[in-house]
């Protein structure tokens, strides 16, 4: 599971959670520690000195042990969250020897920058957050920039398509999981060649809890345990000015 930032990914996986072969993770830490061991792998003196310890064939043992042992659980499948996985399609790939296959939520950008918003003043009475950013546009530059949570997410996305990856991944919008999850989930289970398992839409378990102190706010993994249509926010939240400016960035979506 990859994909961009208040988009349902946690209600995914946690729909995703209700087939009884599937074992779904809060966001993994499992892909930065692959790519630890990948750059620091030349690094270490005994390596260098000792050809035989370090080939390449070595290196992707190690990787594979690491991805296959990661996560505790008797389940026949794993769903790992990480929004970086969308970058490492490669890397996967080398490991697993064969075709990832990537779950991409995605949303209206302007929406997605409402839901941080949102975020922002529910957090802000009770935690110390966001320290310098006087109001909102100030906000959304941060997190629309390289090294924000929104910007971050839509270059890797973006990325998957300019490397020309998009056989690999399942995009799922946010407005149509909402609106009709069993058309949505029936899509994704093709997409994962699993047989559609029996849904229950109007009572969603929350099987992927997180800290979300750890990231600075309140809520931030919350969901609710039905699943209902969500009114678009971001006129109301962000101005007309600002949803205007930042409206049309949907690449994924076919031109009409």
């Amino acid at each position: 599971m990859s994909g961009l930032p208040r988009s349902g990914s946690t209600l995914l996986m946690n729909i995703l959670a209700q087939h009884p072969e599937i074992h779904t993770t809060p966001t993994s830490g499992c892909c930065a520690l692959l790519n630890g061991i990948i750059s620091g792998w030349d690094t270490i003196p005994e390596h260098r000195a000792d050809k035989n310890s370090s080939t390449p064939e070595v290196l992707k043992n190690v990787l594979s042990s690491v991805l296959y042992s990661y996560h505790n659980t008797d389940k026949t499948y794993i769903v790992d969250k990480c929004r970086a996985w969308g970058h490492n399609i490669e890397m996967i790939e080398h490991i697993i020897g064969k075709k990832a296959k990537i779950i991409i939520p995605v949303r209206d950008i302007s929406e997605i920058l409402a839901s941080f918003e949102a975020l922002y003043r529910k957090t802000s009475p009770i935690k110390s957050t966001m320290k310098g950013f006087q109001n909102v546009e100030q906000r959304i530059d941060h997190w629309m920039s390289n090294a924000g949570e929104v910007g971050s997410a839509l270059n890797v996305v973006r990325d998957i398509f300019q490397r020309g990856l998009q056989n690999r991944v399942c995009i799922v919008e946010f407005e149509a999981l909402v609106n009709n999850p069993e058309r949505v989930m029936k899509q994704l289970w093709n997409f994962l060649g699993l047989d559609y398992p029996e849904h229950n839409f109007q009572n969603i378990i929350n099987k992927t809890l997180e800290d979300d102190d750890v990231y600075g706010y309140v809520d931030l993994h919350t969901i609710r345990p039905i699943i209902e249509p969500v009114s678009k926010k971001a006129e109301f939240i962000l101005g007309p000015v600002l949803t205007n400016k930042y409206s049309g960035l949907e690449f994924w979506k076919p031109i009409k």
